[in-house]
């Protein structure tokens, strides 16, 4: 695979070394002008203290001269996604393209902007972060990243050799036609959780003595669940369980992966904007949905204020 990957965050960092592992592939970053380009990327494992170096990875500035490539990946925020697409212009024909943007936006975003072109869009499974200059990387046991399609026989052979890349370099992968039922429901929770962490200044601990926001979290989450889609016997479960679950989880810190904390205190205020606007959003949908919305709309409103 011949690789222009857009974005140099933590997740791109990983995806970039994942991929280069596959003998003959090459990945070339793109970079803003007035950005100094990537001397070197350094991974720690945080499983097995292993640590990775890539001296010197290719990199082109936004507007110069593009290599040759027949994947793009975005690596990018959801709400860079449009102008990424833009800044990478136009495509050869057949050039396939990914995102890592939640949800089935970003996909339906490539597919609106270069239509005809093998898509694919990938739900990371893992947690990656800058600490110095260093990316810190924890993968969850037996869970795979997965790789969907969610289109014709072009989209599909995409998927599986661009999961079969990452998985093969070291980021458990797997391929899928069709997210798996419920997963964008998680999704819509995830924003939920971090709207509480947002509230507590991305202070696991402050978050884990306020009870009375982590009653408000779970009684958002289960109405996040329902918007998200989870059906039938799997819905219903996911809206029971899923609020005492991440009160357990917080409660205990046994539950969380040891540097979940440490990432969120140095991640989380510089995805703020970006967090309030998900949960504003989801308000948005249950209204347009009439959905049962009193929990999210007082955590929006919080935020908020907050902002």
């Amino acid at each position: 695979m011949r690789v222009l990957l857009v974005g140099a965050g933590a997740v791109g960092i990983v995806f970039h070394r994942a991929i280069e592992q596959q003998k003959g592939s090459e990945v070339t970053f793109l970079l803003h002008k007035g950005k100094p380009k990537l001397l070197r990327t350094k991974i720690i494992d945080s499983t097995t203290n292993e640590l990775r170096v890539r001296e010197h990875p290719l990199a082109v500035e936004v507007g110069g001269r593009l290599p040759v490539v027949d994947t793009v990946l975005f690596c990018v925020r959801a709400d860079q996604l449009d102008q990424a697409i833009d800044d990478v212009g136009p495509l050869a024909p057949g050039t396939r393209l990914a995102t890592i943007t939640p949800g089935p936006e970003g996909l339906a975003l490539l597919r609106q902007k270069h239509p005809g072109h093998p898509a694919a869009r990938i739900a990371p499974a893992f947690m990656a972060y800058f600490e110095d200059d260093v990316v810190q990387l924890w993968h969850p046991p037996f869970v795979k990243s997965p790789v969907i399609s969610e289109g014709d026989a072009a989209d599909l052979a995409f998927a599986q050799e661009l999961a079969h890349a990452l998985d093969a370099g070291g980021v458990p992968a797997q391929a899928r036609e069709h997210m798996m039922p419920g997963v964008d429901a998680g999704g819509d929770a995830l924003k939920v959780l971090l709207g509480a962490y947002a509230i507590a200044k991305y202070d696991a601990d402050a978050l884990a003595a306020d009870r009375e926001l982590l009653t408000l979290l779970g009684e958002a989450v289960g109405e996040a669940v329902t918007l998200g889609g989870a059906p039938g016997v799997v819905g219903f479960l996911a809206r029971k369980t899923a609020g005492p679950l991440l009160r357990a989880s917080i409660l205990s810190a046994t539950r969380l992966p040891s540097r979940w904390s440490t990432m969120w205190r140095v991640h989380g205020p510089k995805i703020d904007a970006q967090t309030r606007g998900a949960v504003a959003a989801l308000v948005d949908r249950a209204h347009a949905l009439n959905k049962p919305a009193s929990a999210l709309e007082a955590m929006n409103a919080r935020l908020q204020v907050q902002a």
